[in-house]
């Protein structure tokens, strides 16, 4: 009996804790998460984005603690459906955003610091929200460059090239994927082109 006295306590502070839980600035909680983020605590991260939008829903960094919380969930937490949710309604809660940007903007960055799964992702999500927009062409072919380049992955990196072959003849891009296509897997000295360039330069020394 004593014991469950004992545990009803416990479990009642905590309740208090909770209930009591301060609640912070918008700057502080968006910079919290920021901060997680960067050290790589996606769980903690998330639920200071969630945090902000839950507190002040229509502040000045909502839209881009939504987006950021999106980006978690589909590359991070595994939660595919709950990135699918605030991706699919971001436009309408938030139409002011540039959502095509933001996504050409992340997964560029995700690619130059070298995370190139996430950069995969990203270009995804943005050939399915924006399959003609003005990055649409670019995303495809990123697609099939990344699996053949970063990746080694030349079995996608091919169906890849050909899929932005189909969907985007008039790309300036359509030549740089058929080269890709006929040099797959091929070390880049190997091939005629830089061969020459090498020695062009052998004969100046």
């Amino acid at each position: 009996m004593r014991s469950l006295k004992v545990l009803s306590v416990v479990l009642l502070s905590g309740l208090l804790l909770l209930s009591c839980e301060k609640k912070l600035a918008e700057e502080a909680y968006f910079k919290a998460a920021n901060d997680a983020y960067a050290d790589g605590k996606f769980e903690q991260a998330s639920k200071n984005f969630q945090k902000l939008l839950e507190y002040y829903p229509d502040s000045t960094n909502a839209a881009e603690a939504s987006f950021n919380l999106a980006l978690i969930y589909d590359n991070d937490l595994n939660k595919a459906a709950e990135a699918d949710k605030i991706f699919d309604g971001y436009v309408k809660k938030y139409p002011d955003a540039d959502f095509q940007g933001k996504l050409y903007k992340a997964a560029k960055d995700f690619y130059a610091n070298g995370k190139f799964k996430k950069a995969l992702k990203v270009f995804q999500r943005l050939i399915e929200y924006f399959p003609q927009g003005k990055n649409a062409a670019e995303a495809s072919f990123m697609l099939g460059f990344i699996n053949a380049n970063d990746l080694k992955n030349l079995d996608e990196a091919k169906k890849q090239y050909q899929l932005f072959i189909k969907n985007y003849p008039k790309s300036d891009l359509v030549d740089d994927a058929r080269f890709e296509l006929q040099n797959l897997g091929k070390d880049i000295n190997e091939l005629p082109i830089f061969k020459n360039i090498s020695a062009e330069e052998a004969s100046k020394k």
